[in-house]
Formats: structure tokens, C-alpha cells, sequence
């Protein structure tokens, strides 16, 4: 159990959370004894199986949000130019189900900025870290597409070693998580 100690410390989560991990594999290392007793129980196998789960996409997310964050502090370091939209439309995509006649419509902000970095021209379409919107309200989406009108200046923040690596919005969206 020394390994669960260093996953506590490391990820910094309450005592409580550790000790609820280290019942858990308790348990299961008590019940693997049995292994009789635990093959005559499908509900106690499936319940570890969906704990076992939840921790580990728990990790994950850990795990994704710590990258996230390293990647938010070195992009805060980046120098700046300025840039400019040269593209902002709205995009429509229908999606039919099968066997049926309905029909749903996803709409996106299709944004493009260029920007120069040493007498290069670079175009690019990542504004922030949340990714590509979507909605399935059009009004939405030109109200977004809208914040951008083509020729509006930006301050582009853009990688020293990878010019053609940029983005115009280092904020963090609600729709991205960050621990």
C-alpha cells in the first residue's frame, strides 16, 4: 500500500479520499482470498469494477488538468503580436439519425486570424483553450462569431520555437477544466 501513500502526496487530495482508496483495495484484497466467495457475488464485482473506474477516470482527469495547467503558464510567457481576423462565419452541419426522420443541425464559429512573427505570415483558428464551440442554437454561435468581426485586431500569443503554434485568448473557459 506504499504506492497509494505516494499517489496521496503527489496529487495533494484529502486523507479521506486516500483512506477511501486504500478501503477499497483492502476490501478487493480481502475478497481475492476468498475468491469463491467473490465469484458467488456478481454484485460486489461489479460494484468494484465501477469504483475501479471512477478512480482511474478521476487519475485521468487529474492527470489531463495538470497538463493543461503547465501548458497555461509557459503560453503566459509567450510574446505577443498583433494580429488580425481575416475570417468569421458561421457553420451549419446536419446530422440525420438512422430509421428516423429527424433531423438535427450542429452549428460552429469557423474564426481565422493571421498574424506576422520575422517577416512570416501565419494563419491560424485557435482562439482559446476550450476548443471548438458548438451549439445547436444558431443565434448563439453569431453572437460568438460576432465578438470577432473580420478585420478586428488581436493580440496573438505565439510559441518562440513554433511561430505557427498560436492562440489569441489565454483565459480559462468554463468549458474546460483545469484542477
Amino acid at each position: 500500500m506504499e504506492f497509494l501513500n505516494e499517489i496521496a502526496i503527489e496529487i495533494g487530495k484529502p486523507v479521506t479520499f486516500y483512506k477511501c482508496v486504500v478501503f477499497f483495495f483492502e476490501l478487493l484484497k480481502e475478497q481475492l482470498i476468498y475468491l469463491n466467495v467473490l465469484l458467488s457475488r456478481p454484485s460486489l464485482i461489479a460494484l468494484s469494477c465501477i469504483i475501479l473506474f471512477l478512480y482511474c477516470s478521476s487519475v485521468g482527469f487529474y492527470i489531463y488538468g495538470k497538463h493543461l495547467k503547465k501548458k497555461l503558464i509557459k503560453v503566459q510567457s509567450w510574446p505577443t503580436v498583433q494580429g488580425v481576423v481575416v475570417e468569421s462565419e458561421v457553420l451549419g452541419s446536419t446530422n440525420s439519425r438512422v430509421n428516423s426522420n429527424i433531423n438535427s443541425t450542429t452549428y460552429s464559429a469557423q474564426i481565422k486570424y493571421t498574424y506576422t512573427v520575422f517577416n512570416k505570415q501565419y494563419t491560424n483558428s485557435k482562439l482559446n483553450w476550450g476548443g471548438r464551440f458548438e451549439s445547436s442554437s444558431k443565434e448563439q454561435i453569431q453572437a460568438y462569431a460576432d465578438m470577432y468581426p473580420v478585420g478586428k485586431e488581436l493580440r496573438v500569443y505565439y510559441n518562440e520555437t513554433d511561430p505557427k503554434e498560436s492562440i489569441v485568448d489565454i483565459d480559462i473557459k468554463g468549458n474546460t477544466f483545469i484542477y
